[in-house]
């Protein structure tokens, strides 16, 4: 289990990543919507570092492929030695993959609100399910042959 005071320095740095990735949605949503059937958030790991690429998946050929990134380091303000010891990191990796789907989709809420109606769902690359950033629900792949959007 993670400490309150874990918890709190995960949002301490979350909270400091708030702008830029709040910045990042904005230029999404200034790319053309049309032609775009949903976008899928592929949320990566690398040491403590956590990164989003954002992929348009367009139905319209010709138009141009444009993805965004951003990322966060929600471990910043925590001692190596505290979640990254045999006892800690899985309750630490659980927690933060958690709490980064939650974040995310409150950054994109926060930028353009309920109102941005194509669909999106975050990944994470080892994982067998995505969210559903509208409806904040899991989505299991193999519950749809390994695809996950429906026509």
């Amino acid at each position: 289990m993670i400490p309150n005071s874990g918890k709190d320095k995960i949002e301490q740095a979350l909270n400091e990543a708030y702008d830029e990735v709040t910045h990042e949605i904005k230029k999404l949503l200034e790319i053309s919507q049309e032609g775009n059937r949903f976008y899928l958030f592929d949320l990566t790991k690398d040491g403590e570092h956590y990164g989003v690429q954002v992929y348009p998946m367009v139905s319209i050929d010709g138009m141009e492929y444009i993805s965004i990134s951003f990322g966060v380091s929600p471990f910043t303000y925590i001692p190596e030695t505290e979640w990254c010891n045999d006892d800690n990191i899985d309750s630490y990796s659980d927690y933060t993959l958690d709490r980064l789907f939650d974040w995310i989709v409150d950054c994109i809420e926060s930028v353009c609100g309920k109102e941005f109606l194509i669909p999106c769902y975050i990944s994470y690359y080892d994982i067998d399910r995505l969210i559903d950033m509208h409806t904040r629900e899991w989505i299991l792949l193999e519950d749809n042959g390994g695809f996950f959007y429906n026509e």
